[in-house]
């Protein structure tokens, strides 16, 4: 996953350890980038059924978002993730004939999944970055259960327990996370994950690029949004919403989160600040550059 981890889990430091465990052992299971991960064994199967039962947990519950996106969210984005983290490293843009051929490489709407037996088709690769640390959250909680602990894998956060009141959950300003544009107080038993340009991206000629690839057009989503975080019960659904919601944007994502029961605080690039019914109550701007806008219906 490649991200930071923090875990705190009030009154037994022991379990903080097994939490971290945890995380690191599904890392294991799911990164692309580890050369013994099931995904890495599926990347390189080639049409072939492989023992994968993580990865086919994940792959299951997450197909019908993706379907209900037009698969404009998608797990089987290896090409497309991979050309794109290569330009921002290096500060080049792809040719149009990568992308291209990109884009048609992860085009892939389907897996075989019987059991803990995944068989992608030939050619296809996954990349689980938009799930995999909402799912290691979900994981950290069912370890804490009832305990009172703030579990943070990257840009998804964990809250499980009682503290004696609600739990205020800062919301960066996009870019700069030592920045608080504003407060969300939320009780435990709820996941929330942010998704937005300003996390990593790279100006080039004058344009800046960031890493949400839309595989519609094989570019960075062309959004209006910096930001979006998603609150709802499921770590998981969380993080893939998350991303699904700047991809489609704030009207597109409307049905989504109804259908998954989440709620979403939306910063826009001019400064508003659009917050879904069921949060404006739990929502509080702290930051005067940004101003409330009225929610999407």
């Amino acid at each position: 996953m490649d991200t930071a981890v923090n875990i705190t889990v009030y009154g037994d430091g022991d379990l903080a350890g097994e939490v971290l465990r945890e995380i690191t052992s599904l890392e294991n299971d799911i990164s692309w980038s580890v050369a013994s991960s099931e995904v890495s064994a599926l990347n390189a199967a080639d049409g072939k059924a492989v023992d994968a039962p993580v990865t086919a947990d994940i792959l299951t519950r997450i197909m019908p978002l993706c379907e209900a996106t037009d698969w404009r969210l998608s797990p089987f984005m290896r090409p497309l993730c991979a050309l794109w983290s290569d330009a921002l490293e290096s500060g080049t843009l792809p040719e149009s004939g990568s992308i291209s051929d990109a884009v048609r490489q992860s085009d892939c709407r389907s897996a075989d999944i019987v059991g803990s037996s995944v068989r992608l088709p030939s050619g296809k690769q996954l990349d689980l970055g938009a799930f995999g640390k909402g799912y290691a959250c979900d994981k950290a909680a069912a370890l804490v259960g009832d305990r009172a602990a703030v579990i943070a894998v990257g840009g998804s956060v964990a809250l499980c327990g009682s503290i004696g009141r609600d739990w205020s959950v800062a919301i960066a300003v996009p870019g700069d996370t030592s920045s608080q544009l504003g407060t969300l107080s939320l009780t435990g038993g709820c996941f929330i994950s942010t998704s937005g340009s300003r996390e990593r991206y790279t100006d080039i000629d004058g344009k800046s690029y960031h890493h949400i690839i839309d595989p519609a057009t094989g570019y960075p989503a062309d959004s209006d949004i910096l930001s979006v975080t998603v609150v709802c019960d499921n770590g998981l659904i969380s993080d893939a919403l998350a991303t699904a919601a700047f991809i489609v944007g704030v009207h597109g994502s409307s049905e989504l989160l109804s259908t998954y029961n989440a709620d979403a605080v939306f910063v826009m690039q001019d400064g508003g600040v659009i917050v879904t019914d069921r949060l404006k109550g739990r929502f509080k701007l702290t930051d005067s550059r940004y101003h409330l806008n009225e929610a999407a219906s």
